[in-house]
């Protein structure tokens, strides 16, 4: 038996984890220059989300990140905010009603009748 945990994120909550993230591996970006975030599906099947920056009112870059770092990034984002995620689980990120859900698989902690 497996339990199945989905915690979903609006655009504002992802917007800061993933600046979080970029801040703690390559370095931060003012949270005003971030503008939106869109999802696509990658060529595997997988989640990407692209954060669009406005460095100054002509300049506009994107920032992709993969499955795998918006599933860390939403992680780290739950844990500093107090949400309980077991360690020895499977996570991965997914859409869910054109919205981002991080999903979490485990064994569950005690036998049930």
């Amino acid at each position: 038996m497996l339990e199945v945990h989905s915690i979903r994120f609006d655009r504002q909550e992802v917007i800061a984890a993933v600046l979080e993230h970029h801040a703690s591996k390559i370095a931060p970006i003012p949270a005003d220059d971030a503008v939106s975030i869109d999802y696509r599906i990658d060529q595997n099947g997988k989640v990407t989300a692209h954060l669009n920056i406005m460095r100054d009112p002509r300049t506009q870059d994107a920032l992709i990140f993969d499955s795998v770092d918006l599933t860390v990034a939403l992680v780290k984002y739950c844990m500093t905010r107090g949400v309980p995620i077991k360690k020895a689980s499977d996570k991965w990120v997914g859409l869910v009603d054109s919205g981002l859900a991080l999903f979490v698989v485990s064994s569950p902690s005690t036998p049930r009748p």
